[in-house]
């Protein structure tokens, strides 16, 4: 992988309870997700018919990291490591994945996240949210030394099987996110490419914006995942692509 040190990035449930979800989803839920499976949640209440497919669980903040000693062992789980530019909404988007609204901090501050951040998701899962990569407002020493923990992490985990790359829909990719592509395919990962934020773009227009994303990172339009937090979309087409790299 090029430039492995600019890697100052950020980066299901068990099959019966994803099931049995799906299986009490309303007919209109149903027809939402059917291409995308099921998604998970957190809440033991009822749930609107928005998320009605959601199936319960208890998601957890698990520890924060910066070299290899101090990641949780978490054998035999899968892991997937969500990344992405600063602000481009990790964190929004991993509380919005499992319907909690505080597992991970969300800051108005872009760059906040400086440390690798693991989260429990379920018995066979979790989750890694990776440093932003881009404009957070650090100490130079303090990106040489997220490039080392980056690069440790993305070389040694062996848990990870998948990336998530969440890209912002109304920023073109660039050579970061290429190189995070690049990176996967030789270690053998998984990627899952999200646009984020799709409520921001006019409807008349997402069909070009998602075509040049993904021309942008070479990849077929059909790969691409879209959501958007504030509009309620994408949560069943992410967990369906996550379930793929669950190892059970």
């Amino acid at each position: 992988m090029s430039n492995q040190n600019q890697f100052t990035t950020e980066q299901t449930t068990t099959q019966a309870s994803i099931q049995a979800s799906t299986q009490a989803s309303t007919q209109a839920s149903t027809q939402a997700s059917t291409q995308a499976g099921t998604q998970p949640g957190t809440q033991e209440t009822t749930q609107p018919s928005a998320v009605s497919a959601v199936p319960k669980f208890s998601a957890k903040f698990l520890t924060s990291a910066i070299w290899p000693k101090d990641y949780p062992e978490i054998a035999p789980r899968s892991e997937i490591a969500i990344a992405g530019r600063s602000n481009v909404g990790k964190s929004s988007l991993i509380n919005y994945l499992v319907n909690q609204k505080q597992l991970a901090r969300v800051s108005n501050t872009p760059g906040r996240t400086q440390l690798l951040n693991f989260f429990e998701i379920s018995d066979d899962l979790i989750l890694c949210d990776l440093p932003g990569y881009g404009y957070a407002k650090v100490p130079p020493h303090m990106k040489d030394q997220w490039g080392e923990m980056m690069e440790l992490y993305l070389s040694q985990r062996k848990p990870l099987t998948a990336v998530m790359l969440l890209m912002d829909s109304r920023r073109e990719p660039g050579e970061w996110e290429i190189d995070m592509i690049t990176c996967a395919s030789q270690l053998g990962w998984g990627v899952i490419p999200v646009i984020t934020k799709i409520d921001k773009i006019n409807k008349s227009q997402r069909k070009l914006v998602i075509a040049n994303i993904a021309k942008a990172i070479g990849l077929p339009v059909g790969k691409i995942l879209v959501s958007s937090v504030e509009a309620q979309q994408g949560r069943e087409e992410i967990w369906a692509a996550m379930n793929r790299f669950v190892l059970r």
